[in-house]
């Protein structure tokens, strides 16, 4: 899939509303920055298919579902990473 430059405060926000630890992870799997300009990504993926990143746990699923919802991209992180039980928050 093509990635067009996006450099939408929402997306800047996402980029900065996690980890330093997660961005590395998620640009280290992906091989560009180009992840972290388009969160639509993420929220289309899942947090099955995040979980099998390396480096990516439980913890770091949940630090991006946080920034995720906290920017508009999902309703809510509960039901975002509701798909896996073992997943969810406690």
């Amino acid at each position: 899939m093509p990635v067009t430059k996006n450099h939408t405060p929402a997306a800047l926000s996402f980029s900065l509303a996690i980890p330093p630890a997660v961005r590395t992870a998620l640009i280290d799997y992906w091989g560009s920055e180009d992840i972290l300009r388009h969160p639509e990504i993420l929220v289309d993926l899942g947090p099955e298919a995040l979980r099998r990143i390396n480096r990516i746990g439980r913890k770091s699923l949940y630090q991006i579902a946080q920034a995720l919802d906290s920017i508009g991209y999902i309703d809510s992180q509960e039901k975002w990473l509701k798909g896996n039980k073992r997943l969810a928050p406690k």
